[in-house]
């Protein structure tokens, strides 16, 4: 689903860059204390940026 939303978004801006993206979902998204959950909140930029590039 936030896939979605990121390539509706960039085909509707379409000089938005990759990082940019996932510079403003990870200011949303990591939001949990990555200490509590194990660091898993820690590595979502990390997925983020690994899922966009593999759909660019």
């Amino acid at each position: 689903m936030i896939l979605d939303a990121v390539k509706a978004s960039s085909v509707l801006q379409a000089d938005v860059r990759a990082d940019d993206i996932v510079a403003a979902l990870s200011g949303i998204l990591v939001i949990a204390d990555p200490v509590a959950d194990g660091g898993r909140t820690s590595r979502l930029p990390a997925l983020l940026m690994n899922g966009l590039t593999a759909q660019a």
